[in-house]
């Protein structure tokens, strides 16, 4: 397996906008450009015993996300008053609603509204040395990150695909007119071309398919390494380390060193 390039992308973005193709079959071309390891940055916090002890990867709705447009789309009004032309009646009474386009925000905002709470995310990134991604994710580097292997478990093939980042926000019409499974997760996987810099990977389901009081997956045996924040606390380091240490797992400890800061991988490096 390997790193996405610009031209599989591109097949890829074309596949996501197929009526025809489902998501098992996306995943399974995806699978192969996966890369051999993905992370995930942590703060310490409530859940961390259980992130590293028992593997537990928890998910989350788009509306809990740091940014608040995740999951946003955009909706053609004209497209779908023209698609159904057969409703004329229809049409014509929403014409003729003083403020239409008013009408219209309002029933963009509620559909994006509710489709932040339809799926469940999990957040992955290929690189475990963003600065960026440690001062967002893992606390200003007081946290630690983990690093697994996508060989060592059916859930990355299974249940992730990587994100596609664009100037403009998702276009939802498609989606909304066809109310076609195959693209109706489409627009948790478009975010905005600012966030280009996480390089992320998401793992999703729809939330009605996780039990009541349990919004996790379990991928402890695809850990295989836990690096810890440069600024990390000394108790909170070595209770991390405890529990590496249960399972056998490698750490590393973030370390800031002298060097160009506009490198991203320059400004820190990892040692046991």
């Amino acid at each position: 397996m390997h790193n996405l390039n610009t031209k599989w992308r591109n097949y890829y973005e074309s596949m996501l906008e197929d009526c025809q193709i489902d998501y098992d079959t996306i995943k399974k071309y995806v699978y192969k450009y996966m890369p051999n390891k993905l992370y995930r940055y942590r703060d310490f916090n409530e859940y961390s015993e259980d992130n590293i002890l028992k593997g537990e990867v928890h998910f989350s709705f788009a509306s809990d996300f740091n940014d608040p447009f995740d999951a946003a789309i955009k909706l053609n009004f004209d497209k779908i008053e023209k698609e159904l032309e057969p409703k004329k009646y229809i049409i014509e009474l929403v014409k003729q609603i003083p403020q239409r386009d008013k009408l219209y925000k309002c029933i963009q905002k509620k559909i994006f509204e509710e489709f932040q709470k339809y799926i469940k995310i999990a957040c992955f990134s290929e690189y475990k040395d963003s600065m960026l991604m440690w001062s967002h994710y893992a606390n200003y580097h007081k946290g630690f990150c983990i690093e697994y292997d996508t060989s060592k478990s059916e859930l990355f093939e299974k249940y992730m695909l990587p994100i596609i980042y664009k100037k403009d926000r998702y276009d939802a019409t498609k989606c909304f007119l066809t109310k076609n499974k195959n693209i109706g997760v489409n627009p948790v996987l478009y975010k905005s071309n600012v966030w280009e810099y996480e390089k992320e990977w998401r793992m999703f389901d729809y939330a009605s398919n996780f039990e009541e009081g349990k919004d996790f997956m379990v991928l402890k045996d695809a850990i295989t390494a836990i690096y810890l924040g440069a600024c990390m606390k000394e108790d909170e380091e070595d209770r991390v380390r405890r529990w590496a240490k249960k399972k056998e797992i490698v750490v590393y400890k973030m370390k800031l060193v002298s060097s160009s800061a506009q490198r991203r991988t320059a400004t820190m490096t990892d040692e046991e």
